[in-house]
């Protein structure tokens, strides 16, 4: 209020001075709410929705969700379909190995049952050609029975068919084949002949090959049969 000095009083000039101060730090703090908003508003992530859904399997709705969170559960969903990927070709392979296993199973069984693989048996001289043209591999020992060596032979080879069934052993009687004797010309006993598909393809005469002592191990008779390519678990039947 004026006064008719035209003057103020010392209590007008204190409360305008009060009024002003009040004034000035109400805008200071407004300004300053306002530069604190702005700054949490820049830092705050923007979220731009895109047109990518996620599928809600409970209703068959989709629902549409932050970039982030898509982002996200993308990464889940592609994951997840590599992990069927990977499954279904675990499975694939199992199956496949199973018929393999399967089918070298019951050729095994066939072998056994029919052809007599997996023992060590005498044949005839009349069987000697039926034996060695049914069987792809075949391993004769051509033997006397009043040789040592021979017993000796037989020992391993009994050992070793039951290791290789893929494999016909049997052994002949020399003295009772003179035929196949003469036509393999066999002059020392005993004699280890191997043929595949009916046709010789290795031999080995006497204990030589084999070390030259009578105590050798079976696993140098081994050896030296996976030499001539007709004992192994890899042979194609």
């Amino acid at each position: 209020m004026l006064k008719s000095s035209g003057f103020f009083t010392d209590q007008d000039k204190a409360n305008a001075a009060n009024a002003f101060e009040f004034a000035t730090k109400s805008l200071v703090e407004k300004k300053a709410r306002e530069n604190i908003k702005a700054e949490e508003d820049k830092n705050k992530p923007r979220y731009v929705q895109r047109d990518v859904f996620i599928k809600d399997s409970s209703s068959g709705l989709r629902e549409d969700r932050p970039k982030e969170e898509k982002k996200k559960d993308e990464d889940d969903e592609y994951d997840y379909l590599l992990e069927e990927d990977d499954d279904e070709e675990l499975r694939s392979l199992r199956e496949r190995r199973l018929q393999i296993l399967k089918e070298a199973n019951s050729k095994k069984m066939e072998l056994i049952n029919t052809r007599q693989h997996g023992k060590y048996v005498e044949v005839e001289e009349g069987a000697f050609l039926d034996t060695v043209l049914k069987s792809k591999y075949c391993v004769c020992h051509f033997f006397h029975n009043d040789f040592e060596r021979c017993k000796i032979v037989d020992k391993h080879l009994g050992t070793l068919c039951q290791k290789y069934w893929q494999t016909r052993f049997f052994k002949v009687n020399a003295e009772k084949a003179p035929f196949f004797i003469s036509k393999l010309q066999v002059r020392m006993l005993p004699a280890v002949i191997c043929f595949k598909d009916g046709v010789m393809v290795d031999r080995f005469d006497g204990f030589e090959e084999l070390g030259g002592a009578d105590d050798f191990p079976t696993v140098k008779m081994d050896m030296r049969l996976i030499q001539s390519k007709c004992v192994g678990a890899d042979l194609q039947l």
